[in-house]
């Protein structure tokens, strides 16, 4: 894990997989996807983010689809659809 703004980040991006398995994984060791602004703000010193784009906890409805939020490697927010596949990291509060 990596210590970024009072959160431990996994160090390294996590295989791709589909949103809600991506958050299921976290939810089972006691963790969770990102939020957008924490993935954004730990972006440039992680310095791995993927450039495709990495899940966050965020997600919505539009047009009868479900879409997930991902951050891309400069930090950019975009979305795409929560059955496509795009690699993920799991965070906590830092305990001191």
């Amino acid at each position: 894990m990596a210590a970024v703004a009072g959160l431990c980040f996994d160090a390294a991006p996590r295989a791709a997989t589909e949103w809600t398995e991506a958050a299921a994984e976290c939810a089972k060791g006691g963790l969770a996807l990102p939020s957008v602004g924490q993935l954004i703000a730990a972006a440039t010193t992680l310095g791995n983010v993927s450039a495709g784009g990495e899940w966050t906890d965020g997600f919505f409805e539009a047009g009868g689809e479900q879409w997930g939020v991902l951050v891309e490697g400069a930090g950019s927010p975009s979305s795409d659809k929560i059955a496509e596949n795009h690699p993920y990291r799991c965070v906590t509060q830092l305990l001191r």
